[in-house]
């Protein structure tokens, strides 16, 4: 049973089996609503262990300045950008509270773990924990308990949690202006801007993202998750502009469910101008929609799998180039994925599936000489060439 997993804010659903095996690879070829009386108690239990050592002093959260933590009409506290900040910035670095695990027996043993952590913690820290928000209720779970599953974020790939008093404070759109990232080597969430955010506009996370669903079921798993309805600016389309972005998203949702079959090494074999197609479909649909999140990054990696399986370096390595521009405004420059999306940029014969089984037609590194914008994108998605491949 997984007391934190369902729960815990995403991260953008990604195919990070085949991140983490193409890093691999590439290493080798280189080298609190329980009652005030039961709050109080469970407070004071927990702070007779609250002389620990300050885990957070060593290294405090970084924002530069850039995000004031203010009330939100209709949200409570919230992030509000202090002066412009441009598309791909850095807003916020910041190191756990504490970790949880991917999962627990049940929910005594999760509260468990919870209470030790918090018990942990200095004073201030403590007071910092208790303020945040609760929104299980008073019949779901205890206060400890339910403050953690509201307020935590994901730790990359797994299930594993990482409670944050700074990031815990950025609300919920589900038309973002920033991103949430793990960043492994660093050992902090990084939170980066999707586009530009004017001065005094709120700074705003998707707690679905990367999840391409429609109001109803957005706003059934928001209400049932973190107990309240949105109404941000896609929630709040006119009936006929929602019904329409409820299309797209449907689509989008399609296909990034058959993301699988879309990169099936057997299937790119076969027939792999048809996955492209596919993907290419996608792209388009991102655009109408607005979409500028991690769903970006993610079809641009499928896209450069499919090239690189059928050896195609030039289609390949502008894809690659496309992953690693996606992935560096969501997580900047130093996050491991963005330093793996660059090697392949670079070279991308490195990936662990290029050319397999496949005779490369085309020894070319670069694009077309002098191409740019629609003679660009007419080329790069025309496949006709591919029909010359043949199996090795």
């Amino acid at each position: 049973m997984n007391e934190f997993g369902p729960h815990i804010r995403h991260s953008g659903c990604y195919n990070w089996n085949e991140v983490h095996t193409t890093r691999r690879k590439t290493k080798e070829l280189n080298q609190l609503d329980e009652g005030e009386q039961e709050e109080t108690n469970i407070q004071d239990e927990v702070q007779q262990g609250g002389g620990g050592k300050d885990r957070m002093a060593d290294v405090p959260a970084s924002h530069n300045g850039l995000y004031t933590i203010k009330p939100i009409t209709g949200k409570g506290l919230g992030f509000s950008a202090a002066s412009k900040i441009s598309k791909g910035a850095r807003i916020l670095l910041e190191v756990p509270l504490f970790k949880t695990p991917d999962s627990t027996e049940d929910t005594g043993s999760a509260e468990t773990i919870v209470l030790k952590e918090v018990k942990s913690l200095t004073k201030d820290q403590q007071r910092a924990f208790f303020a945040l928000q609760n929104v299980q209720g008073r019949n779901k779970c205890t206060p400890v308990l339910g403050i953690a599953i509201a307020n935590m974020l994901p730790l990359g790939g797994s299930n594993n949690g990482g409670l944050f008093l700074e990031a815990s404070r950025i609300n919920h759109s589900c038309q973002p202006n920033a991103q949430h990232a793990w960043n492994d080597d660093l050992g902090h969430l990084t939170i980066h801007a999707l586009r530009d955010i004017e001065a005094d506009r709120e700074i705003t996370i998707s707690y679905v993202s990367g999840v391409s669903q429609g109001c109803a079921e957005r706003q059934r798993h928001l209400i049932d998750a973190f107990s309240f309805a949105c109404a941000c600016e896609l929630c709040s389309l006119p009936l006929t502009a929602r019904t329409k972005s409820d299309y797209r998203l449907d689509q989008i949702q399609s296909i990034d469910e058959d993301e699988a079959a879309v990169t099936d090494l057997n299937q790119v074999l076969e027939r792999p101008a048809n996955p492209l197609s596919q993907v290419h479909r996608l792209f388009e649909l991102l655009e109408e929609e607005g979409i500028c999140d991690v769903r970006i990054s993610r079809a641009c990696f499928n896209a450069f799998q499919i090239a690189a399986m059928v050896g195609d370096k030039a289609r390949a390595k502008v894809f690659a180039e496309r992953a690693y521009a996606a992935w560096k405004v969501l997580a900047g420059d130093d996050n491991p994925t963005t330093i793996e999306f660059k090697h392949l940029a670079k070279r991308p014969v490195d990936y662990y599936l290029y050319g397999k089984r496949m005779k490369c037609y085309d020894d070319s590194w670069e694009a077309p000489q002098g191409m740019c914008g629609e003679e660009l994108e007419n080329w790069l998605w025309n496949t006709d060439g591919w029909l010359r491949y043949s199996s090795s």
